[in-house]
């Protein structure tokens, strides 16, 4: 047997029962023993069944007499029996499990887990599982910390468990997993011991073993994670990139032309960048800031520095909007540089090459004809691209790579960024420009929404601009959710002196500029859209956000949202709307969200209460999906790389466990 093995040729596994196991993930060995449980449930406290005086839940053990099953009203039927042990006895009732009249012994014991209730004055015993007790065999279900697991329908708790007992008593006989213990386990504690660690973690045999198997079964989980990375980085070590020099006389006179002073945070930054691109191997960096924090103009400062060496920028934006808002910015900073400066989009009918090229995935299309000596490719958002988060797209030759600079204004919690980016740098702008405000969040509730409108409207007529962002495009039913174009439509109705545009996605190229533009230049005072002004969209005099069924926004992406707002001088505004009938901890998540503006902390939150995809804001950014470990234990991610990069140099690139070959 190995890991790769399907769970087909396990006993007992028909191919209905192996779609069933599909539907969990499950298609291999690999795959079933690291179905790990969810959570564990300790039913090894037996109690005496003289001692059940109050309600609650109990295991009991004892021997079953007076076994019956009889017919009640409603074609219902009801199953009694007596359970006795050396201190008493007491009457166990089932509904609708006729089956048990036959399949229960009087000459075995058993043990019980139930409900204890009083009824007519009497305490009732309501089994909820019974296990036989056999001789000389450990228990699978009860008297023990039991695991529980993901099901799907159809699938049993015990048949999994019997199942993954079945395979955890062979591991000895999984060939692969053998030698992984052989190459592996000599870098990790002394203590790590992987079959006796997953046999822990599914069966354990008291609390401590489960944590240190738990323990083990993380660290070896992020080792596996980190070589990845580390596999990820090293042909970089091979490439050749050519050396961007900038005069330091230069670079001042640059930032002297900005119509701003650089924030200390940026001044690292741009350190840091034009500290990388004066070596010869790629510079791999992400940069990562706040919504609104100015990591353009370090992209920019970059873009310089190549273009002063004679060597072609590309930079690359997920959304034609955010590519014609870089040409804005770039043109403005860089009027006077001498750079050519051309946007590339599907749109772009005669593409023609320049020294810093700006578009969208349109440039990939075209590369061959547009890119001729490329020094610098800038990548923001790169994760909404769907590509893998380290491959752009682009091809270069090894001897001839250029510098790479990711950036996201998505804030990433520093342990997610060690357990993701080992083999990159990370720069971080944490300052915003001067003069910003932070942003005044409500949470609204729908009885105060005509206050909401009327104040709105006090607002547009002061000269202020709003948008209204809406979950979906149109009204659906089956989520309870307002969609963009009845908002459109119910506004024009309720504002009718307010100047209201629409911008969605399903619009043409050219007529989303255009409504762009028209919101820009002031001529539309409230623009009702979806998320798609998530990313990159500026316009300094909208200082009112509205966001429509804020609950159904993940915080990373409701805060990239209200990112809009707050760009200028004036204080800002953002109002949240949500569903009269929220759960608690959709309340208590955009009541968090309201009370703070760090986008740091509510990637925290996010990381702690949601999981790693939310937090980085979508599932194809890359982020791994993790069976057993976390991204929240720095000191196990620190102890994991030291681990993997001694694993890398004896030539260990993976752990078997956690990935196929």
């Amino acid at each position: 047997m190995q890991l790769n093995t399907p769970v087909t040729e396990l006993p007992g596994i028909s191919d209905k029962y192996a779609q069933k196991l599909a539907n969990l993930g499950i298609h291999t060995i690999r795959d079933l023993i690291t179905h790990f449980p969810r959570y564990h449930k300790d039913t090894t406290s037996i109690t005496d069944i003289s001692e059940l005086q109050k309600e609650g839940k109990y295991v009991i053990q004892g021997r079953m007499s007076k076994v019956s099953s009889v017919r009640i009203p409603g074609r219902r039927t009801l199953q009694t029996a007596l359970i006795s042990d050396a201190s008493g006895t007491i009457k166990a009732t089932w509904f609708n499990q006729p089956y048990l009249a036959k399949s229960l012994s009087t000459e075995v014991d058993y043990l019980v887990l139930g409900n204890l209730k009083m009824s007519k004055n009497r305490l009732q015993f309501y089994p909820e599982s019974v296990e036989e007790v056999k001789e000389g065999e450990e228990q699978l279900h009860l008297g023990r910390i039991a695991p529980q697991y993901a099901l799907t329908a159809g699938l049993g708790i015990r048949w999994l468990r019997a199942k993954l007992d079945l395979v955890l008593q062979q591991l000895e006989g999984i060939s692969d997993l053998q030698d992984e213990v052989a190459k592996v386990d000599g870098a990790l504690p002394a203590q790590v011991d992987i079959i006796k660690d997953l046999r822990e973690e599914h069966f354990p045999s008291s609390e401590p073993a489960l944590e240190s198997a738990t323990r083990n079964l993380q660290l070896r989980e992020l080792v596996h994670l980190q070589l990845k990375t580390l596999n990820a980085g090293a042909k970089y070590m091979y490439y050749t990139a050519p050396r961007i020099h900038i005069d330091p006389a230069g670079l001042k006179e640059l930032t002297g032309s900005l119509p701003f002073a650089l924030t200390a945070d940026q001044e690292k930054a741009v350190n840091d960048v034009i500290a990388d691109m004066d070596k010869d191997k790629p510079m791999r960096r992400l940069l990562q800031g706040d919504v609104g924090s100015g990591k353009t103009a370090v992209a920019v400062i970059a873009s310089y520095a190549t273009y002063s060496a004679g060597l072609q920028t590309v930079v690359l934006a997920p959304t034609t909007i955010l590519a014609e808002q870089h040409l804005q910015t770039f043109h403005k900073y860089l009027a006077n540089s001498g750079a050519k400066i051309s946007l590339i989009t599907s749109e772009t009918k005669n593409p023609q090459d320049a020294d810093i090229l700006i578009g969208t995935s349109a440039i990939l299309a075209r590369q061959s004809a547009l890119l001729k000596k490329v020094g610098l490719v800038i990548t923001d958002e790169q994760h909404r691209f769907g590509a893998n988060q380290r491959e752009i797209g682009l091809e270069f030759s090894p001897e001839a790579y250029p510098h790479q600079l990711d950036m996201t204004a998505t804030p990433i919690p520093r342990t997610l960024a060690l357990g993701l980016f080992g083999d990159v740098e990370v720069s971080r702008i944490l300052q915003k420009p001067a003069g910003r405000l932070p942003i005044s969040t409500r949470v609204v509730p729908e009885e105060k929404r005509p206050d909401a409108l009327k104040w709105l409207t006090e607002q547009v007529e002061l000269g202020n601009q709003a948008y209204w962002v809406c979950p979906l495009i149109e009204e659906s039913e089956k989520l309870e959710a307002k969609g963009a174009l009845a908002t459109f439509e119910e506004l024009k109705e309720l504002l009718p002196h307010v100047r209201i545009g629409i911008l969605h996605g399903q619009l043409k190229p050219d007529i989303k500029a255009a409504t762009m533009q028209a919101f820009k230049q002031g001529d539309i005072d409230l623009l009702v859209c979806t998320s798609v002004i998530e990313v990159g969209v500026d316009v300094p005099r909208a200082s009112v956000m509205v966001i429509e069924g804020a609950e159904r926004f993940g915080l990373a992406q409701l805060h990239q949202i209200r990112g809009r707002v707050g760009r200028g001088e004036t204080q800002s505004w953002c109002l949240l709307f949500a569903n009269e009938e929220l759960s608690s901890d959709a309340q208590a998540r955009l009541d968090f969200f309201a009370h703070t503006n760090d986008g740091l902390e509510i990637a925290e939150f996010d990381l702690k209460h949601r999981g790693p995809g939310e937090v980085y804001g979508y599932r194809q950014s890359g982020i791994p999906p993790l069976k057993i470990a976390n991204f929240q234990d720095l000191n196990l991610i620190l102890h994991a790389r030291e681990v993997a990069k001694k694993l890398y140099t004896e030539g260990i690139r993976r752990i078997t466990l956690f990935e196929a070959i």
